[in-house]
């Protein structure tokens, strides 16, 4: 074979390249240069649209893998061109262990990676603020300083660069924005990613998209729902002043029970002077659960216009109309090596398919709506396919599709079958078309069996009858034996042709080297004299072997090289036998992908042999502001020559606007084509007018495109730019649920700017004023969950009332969701550990707490309790629950503690304080061993006290008044009631406003004790004794309180004696913010250079002869003022201040 040096066609492209970038990207950049200056709401300066974006913050939650081995999710944040990432999250990811540590204060990170000489320390700069001192054991210049540009700290989380952050632990990445996938190419294996490889090896695979695990809700099917559509329209003008229009719809919905596709097509040719229609409709329906048909368990049902049950080595009818039905799980490949990928699209769009980052073919949706791609080979792992679209206006889509054949691609023990019976050659409107009246009723009847003898072997038979297009009928049958062994996957099948012929094939697979990414195919064929499988065949072959290594090579660059290995021999019976070599590299380098496939040709027949070598180069991606597609087709031997060419670029002009100039080349023909078109796109649709130019025909196109539909919730009727009609989506209503009965009733309130999330397709919709959040754009057969974030919540105290549910979209089809959010709960206590009954108990850290839901078992809180022995569980979720000492722990320890304690959380934010626990050995336990009697709160009645900590007419100002009574008191719930749990109750009065109960006590002096703590800190206390018949409150002291949070007069605290406003009573003249009280003075000293303060006091003030020091910090002449530093201190420094009045 003659080999060619092909370094000067790519220095001649890349000249011929760079002449064509070069003008587009400097009056691109011109362009920007010259743009208005925009007002910055953050800083309050005109800045340029570039900076302005910069400023911005998007989450973006992207799937990590390494090695093609998905290690987790990983939520980042993207400030302009950098992304932000949690450390602590990033730690977690990587499972290493460099634990996050605050020491006098400050946050900081010392461990190891990787392997315990691999030593990692970061802390804090001694005596220079916001600045960090890394030691890494990939950091070559020590001491490596980190500034604020490079990591931000405050008092709970530390957050740095995502790339500067990997390369700590010499670790390169690569993002995918577009399907949010990071990838990381570490120097040394990680030890998560060796963990995972093993689990891998052991586990049976399946597509990772149906990996739900929040509860199946899918959408009913209906007799007939709204469709959702896309509509195009185009309409074209010649040279000639001759017209062409076609308008398209493409939908979705369901009818009669189950999944409508349908496609209308209309052309009209002024030069033909003809109208022609072609419509096309699909009925399908499937189920993950395959329960359909009764015994017969189906997955799959298609009616109409289908496509058959595919049958390998034979022809596949994908314009057929029947019937068809499988019970194959979705997402499995059981059928051989091989599949065929198929949908629907608008006439005119291009699809590109991609196998593991090589390039396949190209072709362009016809006028029937349709695409497919057929007998695409499949090997041995995972076979993920990516469908590119490339619309007439500029748009692009992806689409992935994931094969994976394993062990688990095996049936096992079962029996799969995939059977249909069609008109062959034949469409639904074909009905109505007059010429095809008189044609034959061509039956096809195709039936794949596949049962399982053993976990690792299974046999197959086929059966398929149809015509050849001589009118011919054949009838075929194929037994086979599929067998997974030694990591080879084995398939062997004949062929017989019931009039005459037989087909032998034999292909095996292989995953080679360690992690099994590269792999080894290859596959055999032979062919009697007269067999065929078609009349119109130009040759027979005798026999064809085929033998394919492909897989990603790491070369260094940010992403590996796939490569792709071909060769082929065919022989014929007319004695011609032909070789072809085929070599395939693809790879993305930044946001540019490239790909180039090369293939050698040699052919031997009896009048002499041929050589040929050609290939096809392509280039696509964004250089600076401009999207450029690029491809070239050329021949090495038996000349050096280029075939065609085509150039694209398309950029942004901004509010909508877009331009795309292309050009076309024919070398052999000498032909020129070009085409300058301008768009415009808003949230509705889009439009594009193109002047186009080939030689001497001129031509003009108008392209206009919209989807519509109606959303089920709101009954609105939507209008999008993007398509519609081949994904499903869901409609959330997200409410305040104020009774908790999981309804939505007219007079809650709904949630505004609440993040919805579809997790496995990654979607994200906000709910707008009607508190309605919608997700468009999900595919079908992808299961995924959904639920709400809740740090999009206003109020950090709301929850769902569930944790989401999952579903299987649906094309056309919204889901429609009801989201209740109630107050979530807390529960708090202390445990303590004594040696016996009657020594004194010292406060025990790090045991583990279990908060276990009494019907739910999925509904579980665990923690630890704190170095004092505290523990918080918190947002806890409405229900009743019990609570304990992990068991586990008990028995480690050989101890033993009080039986579970029952708990109930209400779903108006209960908080259950003073669950407390002593531990001591199991020989001096003597406790009662019955359970704990259930005793909810409404039924505690008899000879007990409740306590009232105020009256607000706000409850968000009840709300943040409890969580400064508990910043004060931490440890006084824990002590004054021992017995049994306190619960914090907020009541509704019926003058509408709202008193916290907190109780109940059943010893008096526990409740003086209490309330003579709160009134000494200047705050309300009252208390109530409950009895069989009412009675009036016993007031012991009331006082003035001391407002904690920024307040209107409406909704100040009121006093329980003059129900009059507490603070119009006693107006301050100056504010302070109080940071803390302490008996000792030492301790505000160290806490304030810890904290790096300033303008800070300390204020000593005696209750009852007990001194005690108060750190304030500021005068401020108003509340606003003091409330706008209180504010700014949480969010830097993490602390929290009360705004004093002096």
């Amino acid at each position: 074979m003659q080999l060619f040096d092909a370094r000067p066609l790519v220095i001649c492209f890349g000249i011929i390249l760079s002449y064509f970038l070069w003008p587009i990207t400097t009056w691109a950049d011109n362009q920007s240069a010259t743009k208005g200056l925009l007002f910055d709401p953050i800083s309050g300066k005109m800045i340029s649209q570039e900076d302005l974006a910069r400023t911005q913050i998007q989450t973006l939650i992207l799937d990590t893998y390494a090695d093609n081995i998905l290690l987790g999710e990983l939520s980042v944040e993207e400030r302009g061109e950098d992304l932000w990432v949690d450390f602590e999250e990033l730690l977690r990811l990587l499972d290493f262990p460099i634990p996050i540590q605050k020491k006098n204060g400050i946050l900081g990170a010392e461990g190891w990676f990787i392997r315990p000489e691999n030593r990692f320390k970061l802390s804090p700069t001694p005596n220079v603020p916001e600045q960090y001192d890394l030691d890494s054991a990939f950091i070559k210049d020590k001491p490596h300083r980190l500034d604020a540009k490079e990591i931000e700290v405050n008092a709970t989380r530390i957050k740095v660069k995502l790339v500067e952050a990997l390369s700590w632990f010499g670790i390169r990445q690569t993002v995918n924005a577009t399907e949010l996938i990071l990838k990381l190419i570490p120097q040394q294996k990680l030890p998560i990613q060796e963990r995972l490889m093993r689990e891998l090896r052991q586990k049976q695979s399946i597509m990772s998209d149906f990996e739900v695990r929040l509860p199946r809700q899918d959408v009913p099917y209906q007799a007939f729902s709204p469709v959702f559509s896309d509509v195009q329209f185009s309409l074209n003008r010649d040279y000639q002043a001759k017209h062409r229009l076609n308008l398209s719809l493409l939908g979705s919905g369901d009818l009669a029970y189950m999944t409508a596709r349908y496609f209308g097509n209309l052309n009209y040719d002024e030069v033909a002077q003809r109208t022609q229609p072609n419509f096309r409709l699909a009925l399908e329906r499937s189920s993950l659960d395959s329960e359909m048909l009764g015994p017969l368990n189906a997955s799959y049902v298609s009616l109409l216009d289908i496509s058959t049950a595919s049958i390998a080595h034979l022809p596949t009818g994908g314009n057929d109309f029947g019937v068809r039905a499988s019970n194959r799980p979705l997402g499995r490949v059981t059928n051989a090596s091989s599949t065929t990928l198929s949908g629907f699209q608008q006439p005119g769009w291009e699809v590109e398919l991609y196998l593991n980052g090589i390039f396949l073919e190209r072709l362009v949706v016809g006028e029937d709506g349709r695409y497919q791609f057929v007998d695409q080979p499949l090997s041995i792992g995972e076979n993920r396919f990516i469908l590119k679209f490339y619309g007439p206006q500029g748009q692009r889509d992806e689409k992935v599709e994931t094969y994976v054949l394993d062990q688990a691609s095996l049936v096992g023990g079962g029996l799969i079958y995939d059977v249909s019976l069609t008109r062959q050659d034949w469409q639904l409107s074909d009905f109505i078309e007059k010429e095809r009246q008189n044609d034959p009723y061509n039956w096809r009847f195709n039936t794949h069996l596949e049962a399982g003898l053993t976990q690792n072997i299974s046999i197959t038979g086929d059966l398929s009858q149809y015509y050849f297009t001589d009118q011919t009928l054949h009838q075929f049958i194929q037994p086979g034996i599929r067998v997974f062994w030694n990591n080879f996957l084995v398939n062997a099948s004949w062929l017989q042709d019931l009039a005459a012929g037989s087909q032998t094939n034999f292909s095996l697979s292989r995953g080679l080297g360690q992690t099994r990414l590269h792999k080894f195919s290859y596959s055999l064929e032979q062919n009697s004299a007269d067999f065929a499988i078609n009349a119109d065949a130009l040759a027979r072959i005798k026999n064809a072997q085929r033998f394919d290594l492909q897989g990603p090579l790491n070369l260094g660059l940010s992403n590996p090289l796939s490569y792709q290995l071909t060769t082929d021999f065919t022989e014929t019976y007319e004695a011609t036998k032909s070789e072809s070599y085929g070599l395939n590299l693809g790879t993305q380098i930044g946001t540019i992908n490239l790909a180039n496939n090369l293939i050698h040709n040699q052919s031997h027949t009896a009048s002499g042999d041929n050589k040929s070598t050609s290939g096809n180069f392509q280039v696509s991606g964004r250089f600076g502001s401009v999207f450029v597609r690029n491809s070239l087709q050329y021949n090495l031997e038996p000349t050096l020559e280029f075939n065609s060419g085509s150039l694209d670029f398309l950029t942004s002009l901004g509010g909508g606007w877009s331009t795309e100039i292309n050009y076309t080349y024919d070398f052999v023909n000498q032909s020129l084509g070009e085409g300058y078109a301008l768009d415009w796109q808003n949230k509705d649709f889009i439009a594009r007018f193109k002047l186009g130019k080939n030689n001497q025909d001129y031509n003009a196109n108008l392209i206009v495109r919209f989807a519509f539909g109606q959303d089920p919730l709101t009954h609105r009727y939507l209008l999008s730019s993007s398509s519609l009609a081949n994904t499903g989506g869901v409609s959330a209503l997200v409410f305040e649920d104020l009774n908790n009965n999981q309804r939505f009733d007219l007079d809650e309130p709904v949630i505004e700017n609440a993040e919805l999330i579809a997790v496995q397709q990654h979607r994200r919709a906000k709910t707008d004023q009607l508190g309605v959040a919608t997700l468009k754009g999900l595919y079908d057969n992808q299961p995924t969950d959904l639920e709400v974030d809740q740090q999009t919540l206003a109020d950090p105290f709301w929850m769902p009332s569930q944790p989401g549910v999952s579903f299987l979209p649906r094309p056309g089809v919204i889901k429609t969701l009801f989201i209740p959010i109630v107050l979530a709960g807390e529960v708090e206590g202390t445990v303590r550990y004594a040696e016996s009954l009657f020594a004194k108990p010292q406060d025990q850290g790090r045991v583990p707490m279990v908060l276990s839901h009494k019907t739910n078992p999925q509904i579980k809180y665990q923690t630890d309790t704190a170095y004092d022995g505290y523990y918080l569980f918190e947002k806890v979720a409405p229900g009743n629950y019990w609570l304990l000492v992990d068991p586990k722990f008990l028995q480690e320890k050989g101890l033993r503690s009080r039986n579970p304690l029952s708990i109930e959380v209400n779903h108006r934010g209960a908080l259950v304080m003073g669950a407390n626990f002593e531990l001591f050995p199991v020989e001096k336990y003597n406790f009662a061993q019955t359970s704990e009697k259930e005793e909810p709160f409404q039924d505690r009645v008899s000879g007990k006290f409740l306590v009232n900590l105020g009256t607000f007419i706000s409850e968000k100002n009840a709300q943040t008044v409890l969580q400064a009574l508990r910043s004060v008191f931490p440890g006084l719930w824990a002590q004054v009631n021992h017995a049994e749990p306190l619960e914090m109750s907020l009541e509704k009065t019926t003058q509408n406003q709202f008193v916290f109960w907190l109780g109940v006590f059943r010893d008096l002096n526990h409740v003086k004790y209490l309330c003579g703590a709160l009134v000494k800190e200047g705050l309300t206390c009252q208390v109530k004794k409950i009895t069989s018949e009412p009675v009036s409150p016993q007031i012991l002291q009331l006082t003035d309180s001391i407002e904690v949070a920024p307040y209107e007069a409406f909704n100040a605290p009121s006093s329980a004696l003059t129900n009059k406003v507490i603070l119009q009573n006693n107006p301050a003249k100056s504010f302070t913010l109080q940071l803390m009280s302490v008996k000792a003075k030492a301790s505000l000293e160290a806490f304030v250079q810890s904290h790096h303060l300033q303008d800070t006091w300390i204020e000593t003030v005696n209750i009852e002869g007990d001194k005690r020091y108060r750190l304030n910090m500021g005068h401020f002449a108003n509340k606003a003022s003091a409330n706008k530093v209180a504010q700014k201190l949480q969010k830097t420094k993490g602390l929290k201040a009360w705004i004093k009045p002096i």
